[in-house]
């Protein structure tokens, strides 16, 4: 009776170390500061607080990370937009692109706004060239992010993908060059319009997948 006593002591008491040292867990992740670094051509990322860094992490999600892209020509015009795995799906299309192309406008000129080394900034709202002064690469929410590229002929890609989704600067230069491929060099394909070809969405989703 009495060994049966000190067993049950000795398993409260391990249950209640163990409960302790899970709350010191849960206390240390809420607590944890924020440290913001910054630095130009910078990745931007928002967590609550913004941080802006240039080595996101490595991809640790499993299934698609990829949930959309987009092609942009400079005058807003979308040339090319696919889905692989976006759970809301939009109402309008049409709508969606326009807000897409403002968010890029707007942080564009937003980070040459507040770009600590230029004292050239320009004013805010005016158009930039492609490559002109301080520029983002992608920002991060904690839901997904977002990773752009431009062109210096004013082609924009995006592509939207999982929050924890690495550095993507060399896949959107890839995407690029299938774009190059299959749109510029296609003699059927009339500048400013919907890219519309079987071959572009092929390679494409054969790329993606390997994101993932």
């Amino acid at each position: 009776m009495k060994q049966r006593d000190q067993c049950r002591l000795g398993a409260q008491r391990l249950i209640t170390r163990e409960r302790l040292s899970h709350h010191r867990k849960s206390l240390w992740r809420r607590e944890a500061p924020v440290f913001c670094r910054c630095r130009r051509l910078g990745t931007m990322q928002f967590f609550g607080g913004s941080e802006i860094s240039p080595s996101p992490p490595v991809p640790t999600a499993t299934g698609n990370n990829v949930h959309m892209m987009y092609i942009f020509n400079r005058s807003g015009v979308c040339l090319f937009y696919r889905e692989w795995n976006r759970p809301l799906r939009t109402l309008n299309p049409q709508q969606d692109h326009k807000l897409m192309f403002g968010l890029l406008f707007s942080l564009k000129s937003f980070t040459a706004k507040m770009d600590p080394t230029s004292a050239d900034k320009g004013n805010l709202g005016v158009p930039q060239l492609p490559g002109q002064g301080c520029s983002f690469h992608s920002f991060r929410t904690n839901t997904y992010k977002l990773s752009f590229t431009e062109t210096p002929s004013g082609i924009k890609i995006i592509l939207v993908t999982h929050p924890r989704t690495g550095d993507l600067r060399d896949s959107l230069k890839y995407i690029y060059n299938l774009y190059v491929e299959y749109a510029v060099r296609n003699p059927l394909y009339s500048p400013g319009t919907t890219l519309r070809c079987e071959l572009f969405n092929t390679s494409l989703d054969q790329y993606v997948r390997s994101i993932s």
